[in-house]
Formats: C-alpha cells, structure tokens, sequence
C-alpha cells in the first residue's frame, strides 16, 4: 500500500533495504507492509506506515530502520539528500531556515557551501 501523499511528494526506496522503506521529498519515511521472522523464529507482521522520527541531542530528527534483526539510525535530512540530489560523497547537511525539523528536499544545503 502507498502513503498518502502531499501534493508534490515523490517517493523512492531507500539503498540497501529491499522495499523495505521508502523516503519522501519531504523527509517522510514510510515503513512498507511486510512479514519478519524474529530473534526467537517468531514470524510477524509490520503494517504498513509513515515512521516518526526521534529528535537527537543536536536536535537532529532521526529514523532507525532494522534489516535482519538489526537497527541502524539515521539522520532524515542527510537521507533525503542521498535520494533526491547527490549519492556521491558522504555530506554534512544543514537546514536553510535553521529547522532540524524540516527535512524537505528544498529546505537543505550541503555544509560548508552557505545558505
């Protein structure tokens, strides 16, 4: 099932997690419906949602994504700058109107580079 969309949002899986997750322009993360077997061999249903992000100390809004029992966490806006405009080398990104909270593609610079 897709998320609702806002006008304007487009969606692509994120790297390496198999249509497991899915990334939007606006810094959405959207967990696909699937079924996983646990730690203990116990299959069970993820139902299909957007995630919410937690807020790091530096403010930062991050998402924790699990791939074989494991979870790594992630900062949304270095995410969405990953899909939407570059994969070529690891950036620092920073937020034009100074929101760690608004991860749309628009909103983010490379740092380093200004405003």
């Amino acid at each position: 099932m897709k998320p609702a969309s806002e006008s304007g949002e487009i969606w692509h899986y994120i790297h390496g997690y198999d249509e497991r997750y899915r990334i939007s322009n606006f810094g959405r993360i959207h967990s696909c419906e699937r079924f996983v077997e646990d730690k203990n061999g116990v299959v069970r249903r993820i139902p299909d949602r957007i995630l919410k992000p937690r807020i790091s100390r530096k403010r930062d809004h991050n998402i924790r994504l699990c791939e074989d029992c494991e979870q790594t966490i992630f900062v949304i806006g270095r995410l969405v700058w990953e899909h939407f405009v570059s994969i070529d080398v690891p950036v620092m990104v920073g937020h034009k109107d100074g929101n760690p909270g608004n991860n749309h593609v628009d909103n983010l610079y490379r740092r380093g580079e200004g405003v």
